[in-house]
């Protein structure tokens, strides 16, 4: 908990300065974060098979959804 509000402050205080170290924009961080997060979406509504969160071989996932209601 200490190590994450230390990241936090970290970059509160000193983020636009690593940013422009590193040249890179805001606009740039903000599409990479989306990017990420529909990856993250998309392994949620399709997961693999035999994965923890993964459905039975064969299953559809939305299907799935509809016959538990």
């Amino acid at each position: 908990m200490c190590f994450a509000l230390l990241i936090l402050l970290l970059f509160l205080f000193a983020g636009k300065g690593i940013l422009s170290f590193l040249h890179v924009e805001p606009e740039t961080l903000s599409i990479s974060g989306g990017i990420i997060l529909f990856i993250i979406a998309i392994r949620m509504i399709f997961p693999q098979a035999g994965s923890v969160t993964g459905l039975a071989a064969g299953e559809e996932p939305l299907l799935y959804l509809w016959r538990s209601q």
